[in-house]
Order: structure tokens, then sequence, then C-alpha cells
């Protein structure tokens, strides 16, 4: 698989989560959190720099 260089990929994370009263972003799927299977699914689409918009403690990555 050819990486593309040129495209980055963004996750957003960054909801309040009022209704839910949990982030979202965190809720397991698939045996990993959220965030990190959408991280996974960008990486093997061939992007090679992921970020989150958004604020996930202990994440890097993440735009403000």
């Amino acid at each position: 698989m050819t990486k593309i260089k040129t495209v980055a990929g963004i996750v957003l994370v960054g909801g309040q989560s009022l209704r839910m009263g949990q982030v979202k972003a965190l809720l397991d799927f698939k045996g990993r959190p959220l965030y990190a299977h959408m991280q996974m699914l960008l990486k093997s689409s061939g992007v090679v720099e992921v970020f989150f918009s958004g604020q996930i403690v202990g994440v890097e990555n993440c735009i403000p």
C-alpha cells in the first residue's frame, strides 16, 4: 500500500457529551477506545499522521 504523505487525518473528539454523561471518544469499540479505532481506520487507509480535534486526557496529537 502506498502511504499518502500530503494528507493528515482528523478525528473529531471535542464534544461535551452532556446528554450521554460520558466521553464518547473513550467508549469501548471492539476492545479499544472509539478514538483509537478511528485512528486505526485512517492509518489503514494510508494516512500517515492523525490528529484529534479536541482534548482527551493522556492522548497526544490533540488540537485544542
